[in-house]
C-alpha cells in the first residue's frame, strides 16, 4: 500500500486504462487479495464493471468489509 499511495499522489492515475491483460491496479489488488490496495484505489475513483467483477471471483466474496469495497467499486451499466 505505501508504494501505491506514493505513485498515486505523485500523479498516476488510480483508473488508468487495463493493460494488455485487460487488468487494471484495482483489478489486480482485487486477483491478489490485497483489500487494502483496493479500497484506496476505490476511495480514489477506480471503478470496475460488474462483468470485470465477475471474471475475476468464481463466487463473490461474502465479508461485509470486502463486499462493501466491491460495492463502491461497482460501476453499473448504464441501460439500454
Amino acid at each position: 500500500l505505501p508504494e501505491i499511495e506514493k505513485l498515486v499522489e505523485a500523479g498516476a492515475e488510480a483508473s488508468p486504462r487495463p493493460n494488455a491483460q485487460d487488468f487494471t491496479p484495482l483489478g489486480l489488488a482485487l486477483v491478489s487479495g490485497k483489500w487494502d490496495v483496493a479500497e484506496y484505489l476505490v476511495e480514489r475513483g477506480a471503478r470496475l464493471t460488474t462483468a470485470q467483477i465477475d471474471s475475476i471471483f468464481f463466487e463473490r466474496p461474502t465479508d461485509p468489509g470486502q463486499v462493501a469495497i466491491l460495492a463502491r467499486a461497482e460501476q453499473k451499466e448504464a441501460s439500454r
